[in-house]
C-alpha cells in the first residue's frame, strides 16, 4: 500500500519505527509497503492513528484534489 510509506515517510518514520509504534515486525511493514500483503483489519486504525490519516486515506491511498477519496 502505497499511501503507508507515503504517510510513513511523511512522518520521518523508518519502517522499524512504525513497526514498534504498531507492534508489528519491520518485516509485516515492508509486506504491506509493497503490496505482498495487507494489514489486518484489526490493525487499521491503529496504523492510521500513528501515521496521523484517516481510515480512508489509509485504504484508499489518500484523496483527490477536490476533497473526495481516491481509489488506487
Amino acid at each position: 500500500m502505497e499511501s503507508i510509506r507515503n504517510a510513513r515517510k511523511s512522518k520521518g518514520y523508518t519502517q522499524e519505527q512504525l513497526a514498534k509504534r504498531v507492534g508489528v515486525s519491520q518485516g509485516a511493514i515492508t509486506q504491506w509497503e509493497t503490496g505482498v500483503t495487507h494489514p489486518s483489519f484489526t490493525l487499521i486504525p491503529k496504523l492510521a492513528g500513528v501515521l496521523g490519516i484517516s481510515i480512508d486515506e489509509l485504504v484508499r491511498g489518500g484523496t483527490g484534489d477536490d476533497g473526495k477519496a481516491s481509489i488506487g
